[in-house]
């Protein structure tokens, strides 16, 4: 399957993976040669079961088994190939390590005629039965032509957003002031006490100095109590109805978040240590320079331009996302894989790591069998547009990555041996390594998609974007 894993690196990466899920007492069966650890097995060759003097007898395979603590000697089968010997030594071998008897074994062996059935394969005596199933993907073509259209949305920064953007940029270069009344949008520092039922202080209750910032108050009715405050004002406050941010809450009452599940009261007592504001710069060329350089944008028009652009450059990975969406969602309608749906349902009430019943895998079924299709028509995209990521390039991205980042925090560049060094130091992360893999794969893919599929570019705001996205 090189055509779809890209190269033996990345083949034998995926089934170091898929050994890994092996769970005690478990043991893993390996063809000897394979770099994995586990039971070998191998035709004429030493391993820790191995068939020796194969030889044809009356017209059937006779041969015998070394087993790590003897030699089993004349076992008898009539299937041909010496693949099949090495399939029936590996089943051997697993019903050996099972404590299966040997003489049943050898005679399930002989009587062995093959595949009765489509799906199924049993051996069948009094002590031991192996039976396994298979579920068939379907056979299918993919094209991708001219006549295949989809919508491509680029986003349009429009004047609210791109004021709303020069607004972040003016307060984050802003200064802090300390006004003596609070008003809408402003930081009040105020010491915060649980109360008792009957209003006062609760004994051992809930204590902290926190900054509320009024833009986190959910409650339109609580957020209008904190304007027009002064310090040593104070109100009552039910936290669990102004901030229904729980991770917020949390930190501000420094509590753990679980703790909110089980408040002994709700009610708190917000008393006003002082107020902060901050001012935002104003947008003149001292600002300009500060963001952009010096000289680089001289006038409002300039800088509210240059913001436009930039927040557009910024957009297109969400169009992408959205393009991308759009072409899973196109085949899946336009193919109509017909799945093993019973099978698989089989499967995974077998496989789940955590106990599944059948009510919840028929609701969720249909999102899984989509998935599922989408897997196979992308391992198909990949084979017929020739589309591979191989560990150089996995490497030379991640050398990439490394190299922005440290130019990003003013650090020298180092280097190309410190950069491999410093990317094969991450890439023993199989985390890291396989998050750099589906990033190439992902750009790889996409260009496959815009080259090919016949896109129709499409200008909208922002706003009707993330519309449009709820709506899919």
């Amino acid at each position: 399957h090189l055509d779809v894993y890209g190269s033996v690196e990345d083949l034998e990466f995926s089934f170091r993976e898929f050994t890994k899920k092996i769970k005690s007492p478990g043991k893993l069966f390996v063809k000897k040669g394979l770099p994995f650890e586990g039971i070998t097995y191998g035709v004429n060759e030493k391993a820790d079961y191995s068939a020796l003097n194969v030889r044809v007898l009356n017209g059937v395979y006779c041969f015998d088994i070394q087993t790590p603590s003897k030699l089993i000697k004349n076992l008898h089968f009539s299937l041909p190939g010496i693949h099949n010997i090495s399939n029936a030594l590996v089943a051997m071998a697993m019903a050996l390590e099972l404590g299966c008897s040997i003489v049943s074994l050898a005679k399930a062996l002989e009587s062995y005629k093959g595949v009765q059935r489509r799906f199924t394969y049993q051996i069948k005596t009094d002590d031991f039965i192996f039976k396994y199933e298979i579920g068939l993907a379907p056979d299918f073509e993919v094209k991708i032509t001219s006549k295949d259209k989809l919508n491509y949305y680029k986003i349009k920064a429009d004047s609210k957003l791109v004021d709303g953007y020069c607004n972040d940029i003016a307060k984050k270069y802003g200064k802090m002031s300390n006004p003596e009344v609070s008003v809408d949008g402003d930081l009040v520092f105020c010491i915060i006490e649980q109360l008792d039922q009957n209003g006062g202080i609760l004994s051992n209750g809930i204590k902290h100095e926190a900054t509320v910032s009024m833009d986190f108050i959910s409650d339109s009715k609580i957020k209008n109590k904190f304007i027009g405050l002064k310090a040593n004002s104070f109100l009552t406050v039910n936290v669990l109805k102004a901030f229904t941010n729980h991770a917020d809450l949390a930190a501000m009452l420094n509590v753990e978040q679980v703790a909110l599940n089980s408040l002994v009261s709700e009610e708190f007592k917000f008393t006003v240590k002082n107020i902060n504001r901050l001012e935002p710069a104003s947008l003149d060329i001292d600002l300009f320079d500060k963001v952009y350089g010096a000289g680089s944008v001289k006038t409002v028009k300039e800088f509210k331009s240059k913001v436009k652009n930039e927040a557009e450059n910024q957009f297109i990975s969400e169009s992408d996302r959205m393009l991308k969406n759009d072409v899973v969602t196109y085949f899946i309608d336009k193919l109509k894989l017909k799945m093993p749906d019973e099978f698989l349902k089989r499967w995974l009430l077998k496989t789940s790591e955590q106990p599944i019943t059948i009510e919840v895998l028929d609701k969720e079924y249909d999102m899984y069998a989509k998935s599922l299709q989408w897997q196979l028509i992308e391992n198909k995209v990949m084979e017929i547009f020739n589309v591979k990521v191989t560990q150089d390039d996995v490497l030379a991205h991640a050398k990439k990555l490394i190299s922005i980042q440290m130019k990003q925090y003013g650090q020298p560049e180092g280097d190309d041996k410190q950069l491999t060094d410093i990317a094969n130091n991450i890439l023993k992360n199989e985390e890291e390594r396989k998050k750099i893999y589906d990033q190439i794969f992902d750009e790889r893919t996409l260009k496959v998609y815009k080259e090919n599929f016949k896109l129709t570019e499409k200008s909208i705001s922002y706003d009707q974007f993330v519309k449009l996205a709820s709506e899919k």
